[in-house]
């Protein structure tokens, strides 16, 4: 995380003139008002804090406005509805007990935790044949993939359209090995 937020650091006022300039172009083509002087950008950081030291330099250091936790905040029960199992795992967690998730549908590579419930329940519907999600708001439907209306890649319509495009391929490939074989 340090090199990136480096790059905003060094970059910061080329970062706030492209926004502006962003901001001035499309409000100059819908005939809005063009405020006289750039807006404040704030940087906000999400990163696996565990210390007010580490939180502070974070602030003074690389000059962001704000600094989220990510795991320590799980572990407030007023704040999120992580379960109390998951919870007990997240507050004795281990290097060891991370790996890389490549499943967002932003493709964000993050760490996960291993035997979490929601892991338990994820692995319960792809045995049952009903993987993905809802996707009921609809946030993450950017994939265009399948149509213009988009699509969350993470849903099961999304995952169900994946699966069958998969096996017409693995037909299609088929095919043409015993044609080959001919």
């Amino acid at each position: 995380m340090g090199p990136k937020l480096e790059e905003f650091k060094e970059k910061k006022e080329q970062l706030i003139q492209s926004a502006r300039d962003l901001m001035v172009k499309a409000l100059t083509q819908k005939e809005m008002h063009v405020p006289e002087k750039p807006l404040k950008l704030k940087i906000a950081v999400q990163t696996g804090v565990g210390t007010a030291e580490e939180h502070n330099f974070l602030l003074d250091y690389y000059d962001v406005d704000s600094v989220g936790w990510g795991t320590p905040f799980l572990l407030v029960p007023e704040a999120t509805s992580v379960d109390q199992a998951t919870r007990k795992l997240l507050a004795n967690v281990k290097e060891e007990d991370l790996y890389l998730s490549h499943i967002s549908p932003l493709g964000v590579p993050f760490n996960t935790l291993r035997g979490t419930t929601n892991e338990h329940l994820k692995q319960k519907r792809i045995n049952d044949s009903s993987a993905g999600s809802s996707c009921l708001k609809k946030f993450l439907a950017l994939s265009k993939e399948y149509g213009a209306k988009g699509i969350c890649s993470a849903s099961k319509k999304s995952q169900d359209l994946k699966l069958e495009e998969l096996e017409r391929e693995k037909d299609t490939l088929w095919l043409k090995c015993l044609k080959t074989k001919k």
